[in-house]
């Protein structure tokens, strides 16, 4: 899987990752004392509970406020793996700078706050990262259980906003037509039968798919699936047609286009 799957881009997702990952930065810190520091956070003043809460409330600020962003920015950053992992890394440092900062605060030993940012990174990215490749992990499996088919044969139609509408396997689709500011899209059902789907898009947003899956624009507001063409026709010197392998469906082919379209064929 190249791409990044569709649940990361939901707000349920970022709400995992905003409760989940200080929690369980809680628990670890609080069972298990890593490092066998424990007198750090406790400052001599029985401070430790008092710390990590404290540290749990920074993370659960600073995770709660990049995971908002993330998502209105989802449309550009939920594409690749790298992009999740580049934000994931940026969270966690971002987390480190502001407990450091806090812990030289409390402190009144006047320990550097860069002796603190040491330990802190410690504290975050050798815990934090359990509970971020836990959640990616758990995502991945479910997306990859919910997906009826391999992800190489099926095409996913996004709306203008970037949200997944309709997932098709290549082989169904016969036509995308523009119709103002949506496209409507004309496949096959699983019964041979001919639906049609609409949805606020245009040409241009679904052409790098539709070149990935050789659906072929044979007009300006046509795409269309070779596979499904039985004929081309050339109704007079400036009208051409395709003829599909369904009843009554003639697509218009532009002139200019019509030699690569029969070349393919």
């Amino acid at each position: 899987m190249k791409t990044l799957p569709e649940i990361f881009s939901k707000y349920t997702t970022q709400l995992w990752y905003i409760f989940i990952v200080p929690i369980l930065f809680f628990i670890i810190m609080a069972v298990y004392r890593p490092f066998g520091n424990p007198q750090t956070l406790d400052m001599g003043r029985n401070l430790f509970f008092f710390n990590i809460t404290i540290m749990m409330c920074i993370i659960l600020v600073y995770v709660a406020i990049t995971r908002h962003i993330f998502y209105f920015l989802r449309k550009y950053l939920c594409k690749q793996w790298w992009q999740i992992i580049l934000w994931s890394a940026t969270e966690i440092l971002g987390t480190t700078f502001f407990i450091a900062l806090y812990l030289t605060l409390m402190d009144q030993n006047e320990i550097s706050y860069f002796i603190y940012l040491a330990i802190s990174l410690q504290y975050t990215f050798l815990i934090l990262i359990v509970p971020y490749f836990g959640i990616s992990t758990i995502l991945t499996i479910y997306s990859l259980k919910k997906m009826p088919l391999r992800e190489q044969d099926t095409v996913r139609f996004s709306d203008s906003n970037g949200q997944t509408k309709i997932v098709l396997i290549k082989e169904a689709i016969l036509y995308i037509k523009a119709d103002e500011n949506y496209i409507k899209i004309h496949y096959l059902d699983a019964e041979k039968k001919i639906k049609t789907y609409s949805m606020r898009s245009s040409m241009t947003a679904i052409s790098p798919i539709m070149d990935k899956f050789n659906m072929f624009r044979c007009h300006r507001s046509y795409y269309i699936n070779p596979s499904h063409i039985v004929a081309l026709r050339k109704e007079s010197s400036d009208i051409y047609s395709a003829l599909m392998d369904v009843p009554d469906t003639v697509i218009p082919v532009s002139k200019k286009q019509y030699p690569a379209l029969s070349e393919k064929l």
